[in-house]
């Protein structure tokens, strides 16, 4: 019946002999069943015992109430060695909680806030933020598939452009979290990469990035050789900002009313309603003596279509057409937006390759920004690493890497 009852309060290895309950209380008396210890210094075992103590410990929950265990601790007296120890007890350490309520305190911390997770298990903030900073978490790159495409984007930690770096795996079968680098400075990325494993360099055959010069820069300086790849999503949206600046200046150089276009200017072709049709009609009218608006709306489209491509070729011929398209314009925003497609028109065609996409990265900021309201904002970068990465992996998972 012990033994039945350690099992249900996952205390395996412990001797449970009495428990008592109060209104908010459930208490375990146990003990080790065991009548030798090894010595912690020599490890010789030992049966002469030295001194009792008693511990009261933390064990997690049970219908809300807080479950306790009161140990009888023994020292014994290492023959060998002639120097006390304190018997090793299976899921106790020196801390006031046991492993079990631990790892419980990790698993609430993933969906609610670090206070939150302590006043639910009646511990103070400190014990839940120093289990966080347990935790020293490892890529296992031996996990991530045979070819990995990672991603990488940045977001934001805080106000005032405090921003981190986002890593993910986008392969397909093996998308994942694989860990937030504390800012998103150039060489920070850099010595990432340079620490990456060479069995994995190996596996990795492209990045995906948005059309940022500082990502493309330090993957150059890294990995000369991997494939780079600017996401379709910004490479579209490049286009729409190009259009709206147009726009701006277009439609104030008409100094009078004009009708209420952005929406239908940035809305794909394919999904305009007859109300927007009708206006963008109207708008190339007006707007005649000054033709660069229709050129960027035109242009926008054409990078759209070239994304249906179905293969690099024709991808390459839409790609040119595109820039022969632009060539010659006179409106900055157009020359701007041709100048940047020429300067990154490997890393755009080379979306054909394997149509990988930073869409799962994008996902994933969303995901960060719902744990960052549940926990009412960070400080501490490495904190806010563990507490993010616990929203997307299981404890075990972290604590598979973890050096206490």
């Amino acid at each position: 019946m012990a033994n039945n009852i350690a099992e249900i309060f996952s205390l395996q290895g412990l001797h449970v002999h009495t428990i008592t309950t109060t209104s908010a209380t459930v208490t375990l008396n146990a003990k080790s069943p065991r009548h030798t210890a090894e010595c912690t210094k020599c490890g010789t075992r030992s049966y002469r015992i030295h001194q009792y103590h008693q511990r009261t410990i933390n064990h997690g929950q049970l219908n809300d109430k807080i479950v306790l265990v009161k140990l009888a601790v023994r020292r014994f007296l290492c023959q060998q060695c002639h120097k006390p120890f304190t018997e090793a007890l299976p899921g106790i350490s020196r801390r006031l909680s046991s492993d079990h309520c631990q790892q419980h305190q990790l698993e609430d911390t993933a969906t609610m806030s670090i206070k939150g997770a302590a006043k639910r298990h009646g511990v103070a903030w400190a014990s839940v933020a120093s289990l966080l900073d347990d935790i020293h978490y490892e890529i296992d790159w031996s996990k991530q598939g045979k070819r990995i495409s990672l991603g990488l984007d940045e977001h934001s930690l805080r106000k005032r452009r405090q921003m981190v770096t986002t890593i993910t795996n986008l392969t397909k079968g093996q998308r994942n979290l694989l860990t937030i680098l504390p800012n998103d400075k150039k060489q920070t990325i850099v010595n990432f990469l340079k620490q990456v494993p060479e069995t994995a360099k190996e596996c990795i055959t492209e990045i995906c990035i948005d059309m940022r010069y500082s990502f493309r820069a330090a993957i150059e300086e890294a990995w000369p050789k991997v494939n780079i790849v600017a996401d379709p999503f910004h490479v579209v949206q490049l286009a729409g900002r190009a259009v709206e600046e147009v726009r701006s200046v277009v439609l104030g150089n008409l100094g009078r009313e004009t009708p209420r276009v952005k929406q239908a200017l940035l809305t794909p072709k394919e999904k305009l309603t007859f109300t927007d049709q009708t206006k963008l009609a109207a708008l190339w009218e007006t707007t005649a003596p000054w033709p660069h608006l229709k050129v960027a709306w035109i242009a926008k489209e054409k990078i759209r279509t070239l994304y249906r491509s179905r293969n690099r070729a024709s991808a390459e011929r839409k790609f040119s057409l595109i820039l022969t398209y632009l060539e010659g314009t006179e409106s900055a925003p157009l020359v701007t937006l041709r100048r940047t497609l020429v300067h990154w028109q490997e890393q755009i065609l080379n979306h054909f390759d394997h149509r990988t996409t930073n869409g799962f990265t994008e996902g994933c900021h969303t995901k960060i920004k719902m744990l960052k309201r549940l926990s009412y904002g960070f400080r501490n970068r490495e904190r806010y690493k563990i507490k993010i990465l616990l929203g997307f992996h299981s404890v075990s998972e972290l604590l598979g890497t973890t050096v206490n």
